[in-house]
């Protein structure tokens, strides 16, 4: 962190436009030192005669001062305690305390990886694409396997691996630092076995709930947020089958993945033993969850995770997509809000998303994400790149229906979990196997995967013959599992209103200030 100071004479308008740049480029950086300042100096003022650069040091703190002729000069120092805070000395007071709004402040990335040695790792994505390991927190019981991040709280909660049906497994609560650091807030007993989690929220948005999904355990628990240790479980549903599904992995119910629809109103559990998807109706006084009748698949199917789509907020047209890891194939579904307070669903595709429409004969779909109207499934043990595994995007029409697109390159063996930023321009693939992190360019517009841009090793390399072993979960710092519901939706959009008025506000006061 740091501070700038800046001085200036009656030319501001040249200051405000480099100064805003000049935070751009320092506030990249995750450390400030004097070569970080000459960068700035030599990329934003190098071209003015009267533009110096001077590194004086005292003993209290380091800095660096830029200075621009007659027009001010531009300090950074080094502060040792956070947070960002930021000083102007320009005469009108409004355009200062407004210019902070106005910038997009680029830094380096934070992401965050699962292991199945028991570390929680924090990695960091710099400007230039360069990939690190940032710290590593030995926590989340034995087999730490999923992450999920509450921005608005800036809580990570962690799923552990370890259990069964019979044997308790934990569940972490952690804050999160601006510097990536997680520190544990609280762990309390679940169900053994879990693999994913979703939040979602009660009543007006104003109450949080996590629901955790427990492959091995055959059961669905909940608990109420803020997490506190040794809290019981809100609700714990657990799952019994009459007899073993066709195939060997469905010899009891396995749930994979928590999905929570665009209403945050329902539910739905991926069973890839079952063959079916739970459905629950989310009770949004009490954040209980009252059971809907369910999705079926074809027996041997294995449906493992799925995704809701709508073209558009205003769109009456609601689609479920899925992904199952037996079969291999991928679903479509029409959903419809029914008045009895359910859902229904009619399948409108299915289809492998793979080459010739059909996977190698050890290849399984897994992860399922969207951005924009671009569908990616993770491939496992194809090797479609070898010794390399498969990412299959496919494309997805304005009336919901999806065509398979092209296979790209996983760049490492078992892709369990891949994560796309918010922006959709990378997306950070986890292999479990080779337990690395390979970030990989994404087109925004058309949606295709490009270039390698950074590569990492996690932690030791994992077996393809042992499911607990290597690189779990991968997450970005900025994603959001969190769906308001529609009081909240509401106060965004005034917030939002509001916004743009100020921002407006804003503009009519800088142009008379330099009239």
């Amino acid at each position: 962190s740091f501070t700038i100071h800046c001085k200036s004479g009656a030319k501001r308008r040249y200051i405000t436009r480099h100064l805003q740049a000049a935070l751009l480029v320092i506030i990249s950086f995750r450390s400030l030192a004097p070569s970080h300042c000459r960068y700035v100096f030599n990329t934003l003022f190098k071209h003015r005669p009267d533009a110096r650069f001077t590194e004086p040091h005292n003993h209290r703190k380091r800095h660096c001062l830029i200075r621009i002729g007659n027009l001010g000069n531009i300090y950074f120092f080094v502060n040792p305690t956070p947070p960002l805070s930021l000083s102007f000395s320009f005469p009108n007071p409004v355009m200062v305390r407004c210019l902070p709004f106005f910038i997009s402040l680029a830094a380096a990335t934070n992401l965050y990886a699962t292991h199945y040695d028991g570390n929680i790792y924090s990695l960091s994505l710099d400007d230039e694409n360069s990939l690190s390991v940032t710290s590593s927190l030995k926590s989340c019981g034995d087999g730490p396997s999923w992450l999920t991040f509450d921005s608005s709280t800036r809580t990570m909660y962690c799923s552990d691996h370890a259990g069964n049906a019979s044997m308790n497994g934990l569940l972490t609560s952690y804050s999160v630092d601006r510097n990536g650091r997680l520190t544990e807030l609280a762990h309390t007993v679940d169900v053994g076995a879990a693999v994913h989690s979703v939040i979602y929220g009660g009543k007006h948005g104003r109450e949080k709930y996590l629901a955790v999904a427990h492959y091995g355990g055959s059961a669905l628990s909940t608990f109420a947020l803020p997490l506190r240790s040794d809290k019981k479980p809100l609700e714990v549903f657990r799952y019994k089958m009459s007899q073993p599904g066709i195939k060997p992995r469905q010899d009891s119910p396995h749930p994979h993945q928590v999905i929570l629809d665009p209403t945050g109103g329902f539910i739905l559990v991926p069973d890839l033993g079952a063959d079916q998807v739970r459905v629950y109706a989310i009770d949004l006084h009490s954040g209980h969850l009252n059971v809907c009748p369910s999705l079926n698949y074809t027996a041997g199917s294995g449906p493992r995770h799925g995704l809701f789509w709508k073209s558009n907020p205003s769109d009456s047209v609601t689609m479920l997509y899925t992904v199952s890891e037996l079969s291999g194939h991928f679903h479509a579904f029409v959903v419809s809000y029914l008045s009895s307070g359910c859902l229904a669903f009619k399948e409108t595709q299915s289809f492998v998303p793979y080459p010739g429409g059909k996977l190698p004969a050890a290849g399984t779909p897994a992860e399922l994400r969207m951005a924009g109207n671009s569908l990616y499934a993770s491939i496992r043990f194809d090797q479609g790149f070898a010794p390399n595994d498969s990412m299959s995007t496919m494309a997805c029409s304005s009336n919901g229906t999806v065509s398979f697109s092209q296979i790209t390159s996983a760049y490492g063996t078992i892709p369990r979990t891949f994560a796309i930023n918010k922006k959709g321009t990378l997306v950070a693939i986890g292999d479990q196997a080779s337990s690395n992190v390979a970030i990989v360019k994404r087109d925004p517009r058309g949606g295709t995967l490009g270039d390698l841009v950074a590569n990492l090793q996690v932690g030791q390399p994992g077996q393809a013959s042992n499911s607990s072993s290597g690189l779990s979960s991968i997450i970005w710092e900025e994603d959001v599992e969190f769906v308001e519901q529609s009081s909240h939706a509401c106060v965004s959009a005034i917030c939002m209103f509001a916004c743009l008025l100020f921002a407006i506000c804003w503009f009519v006061c800088y142009r008379l200030s330099i009239v």
